[in-house]
Protein backbone atom coordinates (compact mmCIF):
# COMPACT_ATOMS: atom_id res chain seq x y z
CA UNK A 1 0.00 0.00 0.00
CA UNK A 2 1.04 3.61 -0.52
CA UNK A 3 2.58 4.91 2.72
CA UNK A 4 0.02 7.74 2.74
CA UNK A 5 -3.06 5.52 2.62
CA UNK A 6 -4.26 2.98 5.16
CA UNK A 7 -7.03 0.42 5.40
CA UNK A 8 -8.87 0.36 8.71
CA UNK A 9 -12.16 -0.71 10.30
CA UNK A 10 -15.24 1.31 9.52
CA UNK A 11 -15.64 2.39 13.16
CA UNK A 12 -12.93 3.28 15.67
CA UNK A 13 -9.16 3.52 15.33
CA UNK A 14 -7.16 2.44 12.31
CA UNK A 15 -5.41 -0.87 11.80
CA UNK A 16 -1.79 -1.41 10.92
CA UNK A 17 -1.09 -2.14 7.28
CA UNK A 18 -0.55 -5.76 6.33
CA UNK A 19 -0.86 -8.23 3.48
CA UNK A 20 -3.70 -7.35 1.15
CA UNK A 21 -4.48 -5.60 -2.13
CA UNK A 22 -1.66 -4.06 -4.14
CA UNK A 23 -1.72 -0.28 -4.51
CA UNK A 24 0.15 2.16 -6.71
CA UNK A 25 -0.14 5.85 -7.43
CA UNK A 26 0.83 9.31 -6.26
CA UNK A 27 -0.69 12.36 -4.69
CA UNK A 28 0.07 14.85 -7.45
CA UNK A 29 -2.77 17.03 -8.70
CA UNK A 30 -5.13 14.95 -10.80
CA UNK A 31 -3.39 11.66 -9.99
CA UNK A 32 -5.27 8.50 -9.07
CA UNK A 33 -4.28 5.76 -6.70
CA UNK A 34 -4.85 2.33 -8.26
CA UNK A 35 -5.68 -0.69 -6.11
CA UNK A 36 -5.87 -4.23 -7.49
CA UNK A 37 -6.73 -7.54 -5.87
CA UNK A 38 -7.51 -11.07 -7.13
CA UNK A 39 -11.12 -11.44 -8.22
CA UNK A 40 -11.83 -7.70 -7.91
CA UNK A 41 -12.29 -4.92 -10.44
CA UNK A 42 -9.56 -2.28 -10.38
CA UNK A 43 -10.30 0.54 -7.95
CA UNK A 44 -9.17 4.07 -8.80
CA UNK A 45 -8.99 6.62 -6.00
CA UNK A 46 -8.39 10.35 -6.71
CA UNK A 47 -5.66 10.95 -4.14
CA UNK A 48 -5.58 14.72 -4.62
CA UNK A 49 -9.27 15.18 -3.79
CA UNK A 50 -10.31 16.34 -0.33
CA UNK A 51 -12.92 14.23 1.40
CA UNK A 52 -14.53 14.05 4.81
CA UNK A 53 -12.07 13.97 7.68
CA UNK A 54 -12.10 11.03 10.09
CA UNK A 55 -10.71 11.41 13.60
CA UNK A 56 -9.12 8.78 15.84
CA UNK A 57 -7.12 7.09 13.07
CA UNK A 58 -4.11 5.35 14.62
CA UNK A 59 -0.89 3.57 13.68
CA UNK A 60 1.09 2.20 16.61
CA UNK A 61 1.74 5.12 18.99
CA UNK A 62 0.36 7.81 16.65
CA UNK A 63 -3.26 8.90 16.38
CA UNK A 64 -4.84 11.78 14.52
CA UNK A 65 -7.17 12.68 11.67
CA UNK A 66 -7.10 11.51 8.05
CA UNK A 67 -9.07 11.93 4.83
CA UNK A 68 -11.77 9.34 4.20
CA UNK A 69 -11.42 8.23 0.56
CA UNK A 70 -15.15 7.77 0.11
CA UNK A 71 -17.94 5.22 -0.15
CA UNK A 72 -16.76 3.50 -3.35
CA UNK A 73 -13.38 2.63 -1.83
CA UNK A 74 -15.06 1.53 1.40
CA UNK A 75 -17.44 -0.81 -0.44
CA UNK A 76 -14.61 -2.27 -2.53
CA UNK A 77 -12.40 -2.96 0.49
CA UNK A 78 -15.28 -4.26 2.61
CA UNK A 79 -16.15 -6.74 -0.14
CA UNK A 80 -12.55 -7.91 -0.43
CA UNK A 81 -11.81 -8.26 3.30
CA UNK A 82 -15.27 -9.54 4.22
CA UNK A 83 -15.72 -6.96 6.98
CA UNK A 84 -16.56 -3.23 7.12
CA UNK A 85 -13.44 -1.29 6.07
CA UNK A 86 -12.52 2.20 4.96
CA UNK A 87 -9.59 3.70 3.09
CA UNK A 88 -8.01 6.79 4.63
CA UNK A 89 -5.24 9.12 3.46
CA UNK A 90 -2.76 10.87 5.72
CA UNK A 91 -3.69 14.52 6.20
CA UNK A 92 -0.28 16.05 5.59
CA UNK A 93 -1.61 19.61 5.79
CA UNK A 94 -2.34 19.36 9.50
CA UNK A 95 -0.91 16.10 10.87
CA UNK A 96 2.69 15.25 11.76
CA UNK A 97 4.05 11.84 12.69
CA UNK A 98 7.76 12.13 13.55
CA UNK A 99 10.20 9.25 13.31
CA UNK A 100 11.69 7.82 16.47
CA UNK A 101 14.38 10.38 17.41
CA UNK A 102 16.49 7.58 18.88
CA UNK A 103 17.23 6.40 15.34
CA UNK A 104 16.41 9.28 12.97
CA UNK A 105 15.80 12.71 14.42
CA UNK A 106 14.13 15.45 12.44
CA UNK A 107 12.26 13.26 9.94
CA UNK A 108 8.59 12.45 9.57
CA UNK A 109 6.57 9.55 8.18
CA UNK A 110 2.93 8.86 7.38
CA UNK A 111 1.33 5.39 7.63
CA UNK A 112 4.49 3.26 7.49
CA UNK A 113 5.36 1.12 10.53
CA UNK A 114 8.60 2.89 11.49
CA UNK A 115 10.49 3.97 8.36
CA UNK A 116 9.62 4.19 4.65
CA UNK A 117 12.09 1.59 3.35
CA UNK A 118 13.44 -1.81 4.36
CA UNK A 119 16.52 -3.19 2.60
CA UNK A 120 17.72 -6.80 2.52
CA UNK A 121 20.25 -8.75 0.47
CA UNK A 122 20.01 -11.94 -1.53
CA UNK A 123 23.23 -13.08 0.15
CA UNK A 124 21.61 -12.92 3.58
CA UNK A 125 18.60 -14.90 2.39
CA UNK A 126 20.83 -17.52 0.74
CA UNK A 127 22.97 -17.89 3.89
CA UNK A 128 19.87 -18.43 5.98
CA UNK A 129 18.36 -20.93 3.55
CA UNK A 130 21.58 -22.97 3.55
CA UNK A 131 20.66 -23.91 7.13
CA UNK A 132 17.02 -24.74 6.46
CA UNK A 133 15.56 -27.96 5.13
CA UNK A 134 12.77 -25.99 3.51
CA UNK A 135 13.79 -22.63 2.11
CA UNK A 136 11.84 -19.49 2.90
CA UNK A 137 11.16 -16.84 0.22
CA UNK A 138 12.20 -13.21 0.44
CA UNK A 139 8.58 -12.10 0.80
CA UNK A 140 8.71 -13.54 4.34
CA UNK A 141 10.71 -10.42 5.23
CA UNK A 142 8.87 -7.99 2.92
CA UNK A 143 11.75 -5.63 2.01
CA UNK A 144 11.12 -2.68 -0.30
CA UNK A 145 14.62 -3.07 -1.77
CA UNK A 146 16.53 -6.31 -2.45
CA UNK A 147 20.23 -6.05 -3.34
CA UNK A 148 22.64 -8.69 -4.63
CA UNK A 149 26.39 -9.07 -4.98
CA UNK A 150 27.35 -8.45 -1.33
CA UNK A 151 28.39 -10.70 1.55
CA UNK A 152 25.64 -12.10 3.80
CA UNK A 153 24.43 -9.54 6.36
CA UNK A 154 26.66 -6.82 4.93
CA UNK A 155 23.59 -4.59 4.78
CA UNK A 156 23.44 -4.63 8.59
CA UNK A 157 26.52 -2.40 8.65
CA UNK A 158 25.66 0.03 5.86
CA UNK A 159 25.19 3.59 7.05
CA UNK A 160 24.67 5.16 3.62
CA UNK A 161 23.14 3.44 0.58
CA UNK A 162 23.19 5.06 -2.87
CA UNK A 163 20.99 3.79 -5.69
CA UNK A 164 21.38 5.86 -8.85
CA UNK A 165 20.65 9.43 -7.70
CA UNK A 166 18.90 8.38 -4.48
CA UNK A 167 20.64 8.26 -1.10
CA UNK A 168 19.30 6.28 1.87
CA UNK A 169 20.48 6.34 5.48
CA UNK A 170 20.69 3.05 7.35
CA UNK A 171 19.25 3.95 10.75
CA UNK A 172 17.95 0.75 12.38
CA UNK A 173 18.01 -3.02 12.02
CA UNK A 174 14.61 -4.61 11.50
CA UNK A 175 13.31 -7.27 13.92
CA UNK A 176 11.15 -8.92 11.28
CA UNK A 177 13.34 -12.05 11.20
CA UNK A 178 12.15 -13.04 14.70
CA UNK A 179 9.33 -15.34 13.60
CA UNK A 180 7.41 -17.41 16.11
CA UNK A 181 6.47 -21.04 15.60
CA UNK A 182 2.87 -20.36 14.67
CA UNK A 183 3.99 -18.22 11.72
CA UNK A 184 6.39 -20.95 10.63
CA UNK A 185 3.62 -23.55 10.82
CA UNK A 186 1.28 -21.45 8.71
CA UNK A 187 3.94 -20.90 6.06
CA UNK A 188 4.62 -24.62 5.76
CA UNK A 189 8.08 -24.78 7.35
CA UNK A 190 8.83 -28.00 9.19
CA UNK A 191 9.61 -27.80 12.90
CA UNK A 192 13.12 -29.18 12.35
CA UNK A 193 13.89 -26.42 9.87
CA UNK A 194 12.53 -23.77 12.18
CA UNK A 195 14.52 -25.12 15.15
CA UNK A 196 17.68 -24.95 13.02
CA UNK A 197 16.83 -21.37 12.17
CA UNK A 198 16.35 -20.49 15.86
CA UNK A 199 19.72 -22.06 16.70
CA UNK A 200 21.33 -20.00 13.96
CA UNK A 201 19.78 -16.79 15.32
CA UNK A 202 20.97 -17.65 18.82
CA UNK A 203 24.52 -18.12 17.52
CA UNK A 204 24.37 -14.73 15.81
CA UNK A 205 23.08 -13.13 19.00
CA UNK A 206 25.84 -14.81 21.04
CA UNK A 207 28.53 -13.56 18.65
CA UNK A 208 27.09 -10.07 18.88
CA UNK A 209 27.21 -10.16 22.69
CA UNK A 210 30.84 -11.35 22.60
CA UNK A 211 31.78 -8.48 20.29
CA UNK A 212 30.08 -5.95 22.56
CA UNK A 213 31.81 -7.38 25.64
CA UNK A 214 35.22 -7.20 23.94
CA UNK A 215 34.52 -3.61 22.96
CA UNK A 216 33.64 -2.68 26.55
CA UNK A 217 36.82 -4.34 27.85
CA UNK A 218 38.93 -2.41 25.36
CA UNK A 219 37.24 0.84 26.32
CA UNK A 220 37.91 0.15 30.02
Amino acid sequence: MDCRVQVGPAVGGGERQGQGPHAAGGAQDGADGVIRAPGMDTLKVPLAAEHTTLDDVSVWEWSGSAYDEGAEAAEWLSAYFGKPSRLVRFKEESEIRPTNPKYAQGYKITFTDCFPFLIASQGSLDAQNDLLKEHVPINRFRPNILVDGCHPYAEDLWKTIKINKLTFDGVKLCDRYKLHKQQAKVSGCEKSSFDAYLTYLQLLECKDKVKKKKKRLLED
